[in-house]
């Protein structure tokens, strides 16, 4: 018999219109756009949308907006000599201010302090997400 566990939030094996919504949530992260934006673009309710996320890939689509912007701020700041500021823009966060206390709450160091680390060959650490939230997936 199948199992009913979530999936993982990877597109195979997500019925059609899910594996769409989820695509779009991830196509979407760093726009700085909402859910209920993201819903109106695929032509669904919001509620809709956060109810088959949490179905079919176990957690949010909040959560997955935030896993994405952290693996694309960490993956900025490891590979890019962009200030933390473009990074916070491209990222989808109005100021440095907040990305700087994402990036810390998420990993418990500031993004200058990952960008040194990561530069030193000095392993980053784990994301360390809020409590009662899944851990960060490696991006």
């Amino acid at each position: 018999m199948p199992s009913k566990k979530p999936r993982k939030g990877g597109r195979r094996d997500l019925p059609g219109p899910v594996a769409e919504a989820v695509e779009a949530v991830r196509r979407q992260a760093c726009s700085g756009r909402s859910v209920s934006e993201i819903a109106e673009s695929l032509a669904v309710s919001e509620r809709w949308l956060r109810a088959a996320f949490r179905r079919h890939v176990g957690y949010s689509p909040n959560r997955e907006i935030q896993r994405v912007r952290l693996a694309e701020a960490r993956r900025l700041l490891e590979a890019t000599d962009l200030s933390v500021t473009e990074i916070g823009g491209l990222v989808g966060f109005a100021t440095t201010a907040a990305l700087t206390s994402f990036f810390r709450r998420m990993t418990g160091v500031s993004p200058s302090e990952h960008r040194e680390r990561s530069r030193r060959g000095a392993k980053p650490p784990a994301a360390h997400p809020p409590a009662g939230r899944p851990p960060s997936e490696p991006g």
